[in-house]
């Protein structure tokens, strides 16, 4: 079973990590996911995820990670992650 990680960088501000509520917290480590019983399969979290979290605060140079992995540290070491730019 996976877990999916929503993780924003603000531009010049910070990391923030999604809560399940949709909410935005400042990052810690570990990081929380956003989603348990994620697979492969995870381009409906991102409509989600767009759909649903409030972006105000993602300035244009900021940028949106979403991934999948059995932890955090598995899913980095294995590169089950995009990113997306805000523009």
């Amino acid at each position: 079973m996976y877990h999916c990680y929503v993780v924003g960088s603000i531009f010049g501000a910070g990391w923030l990590m999604l809560q399940p509520a949709y909410a935005w917290q400042a990052y810690a480590n570990p990081l929380t996911a956003f989603l348990s019983g994620a697979n492969e399969n995870y381009n409906g979290v991102l409509a989600d995820v767009l759909s649903n979290a409030d972006f105000s605060q993602f300035t244009p140079g900021s940028q949106l990670y979403i991934g999948y992995g059995v932890n955090a540290d598995e899913m980095m070491a294995a590169g089950r992650y995009n990113t997306y730019n805000v523009s």
